[in-house]
């Protein structure tokens, strides 16, 4: 990641599944994003549980996909 985040980004929406192996990481930008930016950029997270990585791509799959998408 770079070293420093303030600035670079407008508010932002990181979702996030939790069984993706990039969960953590997602989490992690986020929080870095939350706090690097103070009263800049807004960032929200949104995990979706019991969910694999691309599910919103996969509608018929996962109900969430329509809730991710929406």
């Amino acid at each position: 990641l770079l070293p420093k985040l303030t600035g670079l980004f407008p508010p932002s929406l990181v979702v996030v599944a939790e069984a993706d192996p990039l969960a953590d990481d997602g989490r992690a930008f986020a929080r870095r994003m939350q706090q690097e930016e103070g009263g800049g950029a807004m960032v929200e997270l949104v995990e979706f549980k019991g969910v694999v990585h691309g599910f919103f791509t996969q509608h018929d799959t996962f109900p969430e996909a329509r809730l991710a998408m929406a």
